[in-house]
């Protein structure tokens, strides 16, 4: 059954895990038109939201740098540097990139310059991460990735 709503709506649901007795409480907004920028993040509990926003604004990035003609080096380090700034701290590089059906990791530099330079032409189609916390915060220091050829 799909349900459209009209109007954004916010519940106040209550769940129990397995881990604990206590009762957990989530605020949840339905909205008719969803725009993951455009809400607001809670003041607590935001790590499933963040979580997913991090790993689609990596996407985004490294499908730029996958789209980008060799010539266009700029992109290349433009958005490498991004995700480096803003989700990998110094202390923690270089970090492991696992790619779907490949065996082993590569370092983040060098699996840049392979999806920009060797292979191009490629759907990033997820990106999964493994957060380390440190003192400022949660950081990744592991992707996971899931990438396929474009048809010609």
């Amino acid at each position: 059954m799909i349900y459209r709503y009209e109007n954004q709506v916010t519940y106040t649901i209550q769940l129990r895990t397995d881990l604990s007795d206590k009762w957990l409480e989530h605020e949840v907004v339905i909205s008719s038109t969803w725009d993951p920028d455009s809400l607001p993040l809670p003041e607590e509990d935001t790590t499933l939201i963040t979580y997913n926003r991090v790993r689609e604004d990596i996407r985004k990035h490294l499908q730029a740098i996958a789209n980008a003609t060799p010539d266009q080096v700029e992109k290349l380090y433009d958005n490498k540097e991004y995700i480096e700034e803003h989700y990998i701290p110094l202390d923690l590089q270089p970090i492991d990139v696992f790619i779907e059906g490949a065996e082993g990791a590569i370092d983040f530099e060098s699996y840049c310059q392979r999806i920009h330079f060797l292979e191009g032409n490629l759907w990033i189609e997820n990106v999964d991460l493994q957060w380390v916390l440190n003192k400022v915060g949660s950081k990744v220091n592991q992707l996971y990735i899931t990438q396929k050829k474009k048809s010609d």
